[in-house]
């Protein structure tokens, strides 16, 4: 209840009360949404490469450095709170040319890595392609898999999904009314816009997600919405 808001409701009705105090209301739950702006980082050598990365750490090439710093002019024109990345230096490095800024450690977490390949970290993504492109895998249900494990150590959608929106929501939490940057992976920021429904496993195969592409989301204190998306493909097929 709104300080000074009289209790009695046929009074509000009566004189029109309701009317004056409804706007406040709107506006006291806009100031207190977040505002994230998740970013996928520039170019890395493996991506050029066409080498799976995950949580093998690997640097961004001349071209990545150019995407970020394209992106950082289509920015510019917002004040970012604070800013977020994983601890994997392409996600580090991508957020410091948007930015400007030197990302503290306490601000790289470990929570916005990208998906874990397992032992398939540092081979062709081809075979990781190939997974996906398997009968046995196109033919199953959206709902199996979603939730299927190529491998025993490798993430699902469903697996990282659920990690990256508990760290999106925590971040949110401490930073009510603000506008966060946060720089983190393709896969997982696919798994997250598929989770809120924003598109489809088959919208949105691995693949679909361009170097430095980016997710607006607002929390509203109960969940996450996308509000707007750059560079994502959703007519992108595994190639």
């Amino acid at each position: 209840m709104i300080l000074g808001m009289p209790r009695d409701k046929s009074y509000i009705k009566d004189r029109g009360i309701l009317a004056k105090y409804l706007p406040l209301c709107n506006r006291i739950k806009v100031m207190s949404n977040c505002t994230i702006y998740i970013v996928r980082h520039g170019q890395s050598v493996n991506n050029r490469d066409d080498v799976l990365s995950g949580h093998v750490d690997t640097d961004l090439t001349a071209e990545g450095k150019t995407q970020a710093k394209v992106l950082a002019r289509k920015l510019s024109h917002i004040k970012f709170d604070e800013i977020y990345t994983s601890d994997l230096q392409r996600a580090i490095k991508t957020a410091e040319l948007i930015s400007g800024r030197r990302i503290i450690k306490d601000h790289q977490l470990t929570q916005l890595r990208e998906r874990s390949f397992g032992q398939m970290e540092g081979t062709p993504a081809k075979h990781w392609r190939a997974m996906h492109k398997a009968e046995h895998y196109q033919k199953m249900p959206d709902d199996k898999r979603w939730t299927h494990k190529h491998r025993p150590d490798i993430e699902s959608d469903h697996e990282v999904s659920v990690r990256y929106i508990k760290a999106l929501q925590d971040l949110a939490k401490q930073h009510p009314g603000e506008t966060l940057l946060i720089v983190a992976h393709g896969g997982a920021l696919r798994a997250l816009l598929i989770k809120l429904g924003y598109a489809t496993l088959s919208d949105l195969p691995p693949g679909a997600m361009q170097n430095t592409s980016y997710a607006k989301l607002i929390y509203d204190g109960h969940e996450l919405n996308v509000e707007e998306t750059f560079g994502i493909d959703k007519s992108a097929g595994l190639s």
